[in-house]
C-alpha cells in the first residue's frame, strides 16, 4: 500500500469505506462481523483501510450479529471518540496549512 505523510481527507473516511464494503459484499460483511481484525487486515478487493489506532480498536471491540447492530455500535463509539477525532482533524489541518 502506498503511504504518504499527507493527511487523509477525513479521520473517518475509511470507516465509511469499511461500512460500504460490508453493505455491498455479504462475504466481507460476515467476516467483519465474525473476525473484524482479519477483515481490516485483508481489506476489500485489494484495498486496505487506513484507520487510526482508536478506530481499529473501536471496530475490533464491536460485537454484533448483524450489520445494523454493528453500525449502531460504530456510531456510538465514534461519538465517544468525537472530541479526540476533532482534535486530530485540527492537527491535520495545521499540517496541511504548514505544507502550503
Amino acid at each position: 500500500m502506498f503511504m504518504t505523510n499527507l493527511p487523509s481527507p477525513s479521520p473517518t473516511a475509511d470507516l465509511s469505506r469499511l461500512m460500504s464494503a460490508a453493505v455491498i459484499n455479504k462475504r466481507f460483511c460476515n467476516l467483519l462481523l465474525t473476525n473484524p481484525e482479519k477483515a481490516l487486515m485483508d481489506g476489500f478487493m485489494g484495498e486496505k483501510f487506513s484507520l487510526s489506532k482508536d478506530e481499529v480498536e473501536l471496530v475490533c471491540s464491536i460485537q454484533a450479529t448483524n450489520l445494523k447492530d454493528f453500525a449502531t455500535q460504530l456510531v456510538d463509539g465514534k461519538i465517544c471518540l468525537g472530541a479526540e477525532l476533532n482534535s486530530h482533524a485540527k492537527q491535520e489541518s495545521l499540517v496541511v496549512l504548514n505544507w502550503w
